[in-house]
């Protein structure tokens, strides 16, 4: 198995799955602040804004090796899945930027949002997990291109090989040269950029 196959294998089976679980369990606790706290209505509180910055960078990163994985099946397929490489590649810029203002530390520390009223204090920031979402939402999608472009390269191989198309065994044979893709080689979007 070549290296960008491995790369969308581990992505779409293991890491995906995981940010996803991640995610889930965030919102939950934000779902689960009773409405008694001062954080309940509002964002949930401040304590989540490391695991959403972790979810962040993880979005980042699931998306980078994505877009690269789909840029190995493009080459080593002869352009086959082109459309769906680049919109992975794409939403590596969306899932790599979090596109959040913070308003400054008068308003609370990063991610985070100040109270008022009684009592009051400092909950985490909704707009901040807004643009998270958008990046695991990004993930998703450079995932999904990934995978479409890994169909339509062993669809194509598979029509050529029926046809007897010579250019479709060779992609089918284990001796196709392999394009070994190293993080960074793709796109410059890690780490992730904040935005303030």
């Amino acid at each position: 198995m070549a290296s960008y196959q491995q790369l969308l294998s581990q992505v779409a089976a293991r890491d995906l799955p995981n940010l996803l679980a991640s995610w889930a369990s965030v919102q939950q606790i934000i779902a689960s602040t009773p409405s008694t706290n001062v954080c309940g209505g509002i964002g949930g509180p401040a304590s989540l804004v490391g695991p959403l910055q972790q979810i962040s960078d993880q979005a980042c990163s699931i998306a980078h090796n994505a877009a690269v994985a789909a840029l190995g099946y493009t080459v080593n397929c002869a352009g086959v899945g082109a459309e769906s490489a680049l919109n992975a590649q794409n939403a590596t810029k969306q899932a790599c930027v979090l596109q959040y203002s913070w308003m400054g530390p008068n308003y609370g520390p990063y991610g985070t949002t100040f109270a008022s009223g009684n009592p009051s204090g400092t909950c985490l920031d909704p707009a901040f997990t807004s643009a998270v979402g958008a990046q695991v939402a990004a993930a998703q999608y450079a995932v999904a291109q990934a995978q479409a472009v890994a169909s339509a390269c062993a669809a194509a191989t598979q029509a050529n090989l029926a046809k007897g198309n010579a250019s479709g065994a060779a992609l089918a044979t284990t001796t196709t040269p392999t394009v070994i893709l190293r993080p960074g080689a793709f796109t410059a979007l890690s780490p992730v950029r904040r935005l303030s």
